[in-house]
Parts: structure tokens; C-alpha cells; sequence
């Protein structure tokens, strides 16, 4: 369903496979706290806005490939979190 990463990154912070939309959640709080040290990260507004939007689900299904985990920019908020 295209969750994999998201998923992935649940199920290594001991939590159920279902967990990974607060794994999204998680990430966005993270990317909103930090928000001018990852605009200055990953090189501007544009990419930022990319990333934070990948970070919100369109729906419970199968994500669209613009919501997938993308590396190695999502690596540093999975490294913050």
C-alpha cells in the first residue's frame, strides 16, 4: 500500500505496523519544530514543502507516490525522531 517506509520506521520503534500514520504524524511534528534549520537542511522553502506534504496522508489507503517515504531527505527527521 506504499506505507512500507513509514511502517518500517514504526515497527523498529517497537509499535505495530498499523502505527504509521503517528509515525507521519511524529515526523511532521518534528519537521514543524525545526522548521528554518530543515528549510537552510534541505536546501530550501520548496523541498520543504515537498517533504511536509508527503508527510500528510491523502486517505487510509494506498498512498500516491508523492506521500511515499523518499531518502535520504526524510533520513534526518527519522534520525530526530
Amino acid at each position: 500500500d506504499e506505507h512500507c517506509g513509514f511502517r518500517a520506521i514504526s515497527v523498529l520503534l517497537d509499535e505495530s505496523e498499523e502505527e504509521h500514520q503517528m509515525v507521519r504524524l511524529d515526523l511532521t511534528i518534528v519537521l514543524n519544530q525545526n522548521r528554518a534549520r530543515y528549510v537552510k537542511l534541505l536546501g530550501g522553502q520548496d523541498i520543504f514543502d515537498v517533504i511536509k506534504n508527503a508527510l500528510v496522508p491523502d486517505e487510509i489507503e494506498a498512498a500516491h507516490d508523492d506521500k511515499w517515504m523518499t531518502m535520504p531527505d526524510m533520513g534526518f527527521l527519522v534520525a530526530q525522531k
